[in-house]
């Protein structure tokens, strides 16, 4: 068996993967989107600065990364080539927006160097995604 049939056996698995880990990554913009002015309210002093001067393009990345992801994923579970790119874009805006919140947006200060650990996991399955993707649909 070559290594493209060993990857391909594995792609459902994988892609439903995908599409679970980035539909969570949906919720999770819908839940920061909205949330209201009361829960932000609740939150201590530096985390609600942090929230509210928010450039209104770190949300708009948010949405790119995401949706973006769960669209290739999709794709990449229906053997679409179109999910490269689709990976790929989220991937990469998804790196912009963390660099954004964690050394522009004082995320470590306010939240610690617990903060990055989300991130460098998007990341690392990401990368592991577009990789994949490449891999599999090349041919």
């Amino acid at each position: 068996m070559t290594e493209t049939n060993n990857l391909i056996k594995w792609l459902k698995p994988i892609a439903i993967f995908a599409i679970l880990w980035n539909a969570a990554g949906v919720i999770a913009f819908f839940a920061h989107v909205f949330l209201s002015d009361e829960a932000i309210l609740l939150l201590p002093k530096e985390q609600q600065d942090i929230f509210l001067n928010e450039p209104v393009w770190t949300n708009v990345t948010f949405a790119i990364a995401v949706f973006s992801g769960l669209i290739g994923s999709v794709l990449l579970l229906l053997k679409n080539r179109l999910a490269t790119p689709l990976l790929t874009l989220s991937l990469i805006v998804g790196a912009i927006q963390f660099f954004y919140n964690i050394f522009i947006g004082n995320a470590i200060e306010v939240y610690g160097l617990n903060i990055i650990i989300m991130p460098i996991l998007v990341i690392i399955i990401g990368s592991f995604l577009v990789w994949y993707s490449k891999k599999t649909l090349s041919n």
